[in-house]
């Protein structure tokens, strides 16, 4: 599932849940903690919601403090086109709904940017979820970065459906594509 050159500085994996799997790559100066999550849908009630986020936070706290953390994937949230703070860009799509909120909250408690919600893309690079009819288009795959490390992201973008390989896409200085 990886590219020949991701695979490469490869130095392990930790599948933490059906929900959460954690990847750690060399890198310089400091490994690189990749964590790709399944967030319940709107099927699951908040209690599970709220669950997902507190084993995110458990897993975020056996990582060590001074590696990159980059958390992508599904979160089914939406956390729209309005800035948050320094959360959440204007680049993002539609309107923020009550799981968006609790993302964003999740985000700021952790110090944390949605970095495709920053770089100005193409709707089909926003969109990951399409209704029934094809009535509404949703973004609700997010590729995240501690704050600090804002500025080495180049590039973030998500590409629709389930056969385009990897969903989300984030791209820094110090490497070519996540």
């Amino acid at each position: 599932m990886l590219t020949p050159n991701i695979a490469k500085p490869l130095r392990g994996f930790w599948p933490v849940s059906d929900r959460i799997i954690v990847t750690t790559l060399s890198s310089k100066p400091f490994d690189t903690n990749v964590i790709q999550v399944y967030a319940p849908t709107t099927d699951h009630d908040d209690t599970e919601v709220e669950a997902f986020y507190e084993e995110l936070d458990k897993t975020l706290q056996q990582l060590k403090s001074t590696n990159t953390k980059i958390i992508m994937g599904d979160f089914n949230a939406k956390v729209g086109s309005r800035r948050i703070g320094n959360a959440v860009g204007s680049h993002g799509l539609g309107e923020i709904n009550k799981r968006g909120e609790m993302l964003v909250g999740w985000c700021q408690e952790n110090v944390l940017v949605v970095a495709n919600t920053w770089f100005e893309n193409h709707p089909r690079r926003k969109w990951t979820w399409i209704s029934p009819g094809d009535k509404y288009r949703n973004q609700i795959d997010y590729v995240l970065i501690q704050s600090r490390f804002r500025n080495a992201v180049l590039s973030a973008k998500t590409m629709p459906g389930a056969d385009s390989g990897l969903q989300s896409t984030c791209q820094t200085k110090s490497s070519k594509k996540t």
